[in-house]
């Protein structure tokens, strides 16, 4: 009986060591099977995002005809190696149209290498020789050959983009061409100061003390082409003084100048935070502590939402005006707290100093360029005749004023300014507070996750079947 037993108990013990064996073998292979499904899935997706790309691009550019300047932006774009190669370019790709609705037609990405094989197939056909028919090879007289007429001059990069009027020689015009001509000029703002002194905060009375009431109301019409050839002959020298060049008008703005143009003394620390004087008392916990709403006091705090009105509201007058930015509008940086605190502290600042070295950093780091008014003002100020370039006119987006409270959730409640709710049309902040999207999004993953659900649930019924055989 024992030996019955055992001889059972052997023969059960084998069969579950073999159903363990096959199990844990078919989850392996099911691993491997949603692993290759998943990665099918992204292949196939992003092959279908290509297409759609490449099709609405050639259904846009079908019909549409270009200009030498977006032939020659183009080629900008395409990182070509120097000017010379990039004009012979541009002289080819203008002999041959088809060619530059066939580039346009894809994505900028595949333009290059697209480009290069067109170039290389004009230049086989080219170097074969042609037969050139003369009368006396109609008549039957002889045959002639001869190389194929010789190329236009190239023209210069003057006419390229047709901007000469702008500069007063060649090298300016390559440098803008080059390094300017795609530049961004980025959005002004200017403040209601009247509405604001007159509504019962006081983070105006900062920027009074910091005699920058005129500069950040200042308002005008602006100009992108003039102020993107501003920037690419901009220079700062060490006494101060800013030089540039606009439709062959000179430009030298002496400290003294800053008090006529904006309202501003060329007086007051040369403040940055990378240029931190070292005789002051900065604490950046202590100073962000002071400025944090009671509500939000002892959490991990990283954007203006957590601030009090006034501070936030001159965060805003910082970030939009006086240092203007494109985007992270939200974000407390390092360096906004910084000078935040110099502010409140009536610390005079030099802001002729602050706006050119801001001007500099963004024009040597690709950052969109700033202060569009401002530089409008400066080149009115000095003669530059602005009638030769098209003026975008300034609109309530442009505008700090009544409206913008609404947006950034301030509300006015009895007379005292107060936090409206914390959902009250969280939408209406997408100008002015730049959230980012979270890098894991339900609707972008959901088709793809639910396919590799399905085929995991398909493999599942399969394995049972396979168990119960």
């Amino acid at each position: 009986m024992v030996d019955v037993m055992d001889a059972q108990f052997d023969k059960l013990t084998t069969k579950l060591d073999a159903f363990t064996y096959y199990f844990g073998r078919g989850n392996d292979l099911t691993q491997r099977l949603l692993n290759i499904v998943e990665r099918q899935v992204v292949a196939i997706e992003r092959r279908n995002d290509l297409l759609n790309e490449q099709i609405n691009v050639m259904r846009q550019t079908s019909t549409v005809q270009y200009s030498e300047s977006d032939i020659w932006e183009m080629l900008v774009r395409m990182n070509l190696p120097d000017e010379q190669i990039m004009v012979q370019c541009y002289d080819w790709l203008c002999n041959n149209p088809s060619h530059v609705r066939r580039l346009f037609g894809l994505p900028p990405h595949l333009r290059l290498n697209q480009f290069l094989k067109l170039m290389g197939a004009s230049m086989a056909s080219v170097s074969r020789p042609t037969r050139k028919r003369t009368s006396m090879d109609r008549k039957g007289k002889g045959t002639t050959t001869s190389d194929a007429a010789p190329r236009s001059r190239l023209p210069p990069i003057e006419s390229v983009l047709n901007y000469r009027r702008f500069f007063s020689n060649r090298e300016q015009m390559v440098t803008y061409g080059l390094g300017f001509h795609h530049r961004v000029v980025l959005a002004p703002k200017l403040m209601d100061f009247p509405y604001f002194a007159s509504s019962g905060l006081y983070f105006h009375h900062h920027l009074e003390f910091q005699g920058s009431k005129h500069f950040v109301a200042m308002s005008s019409s602006y100009f992108e082409d003039l102020i993107k050839v501003f920037y690419s002959n901009l220079r700062v020298s060490e006494a101060g003084y800013l030089y540039s060049e606009v439709n062959k008008t000179k430009i030298k703005m002496k400290p003294a100048d800053w008090l006529i143009v904006p309202g501003l003394k060329y007086e007051g620390h040369k403040l940055s935070f990378t240029n931190m004087p070292e005789d002051i008392e900065y604490d950046r916990d202590t100073t962000l502590a002071s400025m944090i709403r009671l509500e939000m006091q002892g959490r991990n705090v990283r954007n203006v939402g957590s601030l009090n009105i006034n501070d936030r509201l001159l965060h805003y007058v910082y970030v939009h005006i006086l240092a203007p930015r494109s985007s992270n509008f939200a974000q407390l940086l390092q360096e906004d707290i910084f000078m935040l605190w110099a502010i409140k502290n009536n610390m005079l600042i030099n802001w002729p100093h602050f706006i050119m070295e801001h001007m500099i950093k963004c024009r040597d780091n690709e950052m969109p360029l700033p202060y569009a008014i401002l530089i409008t003002h400066i080149m009115s100020h000095y003669g530059v005749d602005l009638s030769i370039a098209a003026a975008i006119e300034l609109g309530w987006p442009h505008c700090f004023y009544k409206k913008t409270l609404k947006k950034l959730n301030v509300v006015n409640v009895n007379g005292v300014w107060q936090h409206g709710r914390v959902n009250q049309d969280d939408g209406q902040n997408a100008e002015d507070e730049d959230q980012p999207m979270p890098e894991e999004h339900v609707a972008d993953i959901g088709p793809q996750s639910n396919m590799i659900l399905k085929c995991f649930h398909k493999f599942e019924v399969a394995f049972k079947a396979c168990k119960k055989d």
